[in-house]
Order: C-alpha cells, then structure tokens, then sequence
C-alpha cells in the first residue's frame, strides 16, 4: 500500500510523546514532504540569518508508527 505524509506534520524535538502522523504495515511505501532545514525562513540569498528564527530550524516530517 503507499502512503503519503505532507508536511504540516512536523516537530523540533523527538520525543516518545509525539503522536504517529501516520501508521503503516511493514512493506508499505511512504511518500514524505519535508520542510528544508530552516523551514522556509531562507527566500533568498540576500536574506539575513539575523532574520531567521533559530528555535524553527531542523523540523521533523512525522512521526510514522
């Protein structure tokens, strides 16, 4: 079976807490959708990293049981 996961199902931090965003069977096929590593704050080249919010970097599309 394939499955897809978008990106609105994210997180900063692992955590045994997080809910599963999706369940699959073994042998499943997953199609994820990410965020980049600075979650689109980053537009341009002439963005300034003081811009950039440091505590929403990294997300984590899931997480998948």
């Amino acid at each position: 079976m394939k499955h897809s996961l978008d990106k609105s199902h994210f997180y900063y931090a692992m955590s045994k807490d997080n809910k599963a965003a999706l369940k699959v069977n073994s042998g499943d096929t997953v199609e994820i959708r990410t965020h980049d590593c600075f979650q689109g704050q980053i537009t341009s080249q002439d963005t300034v990293l003081d811009t950039v919010d440091w505590d929403q970097i990294n997300p984590a599309t899931g997480p998948i049981y």
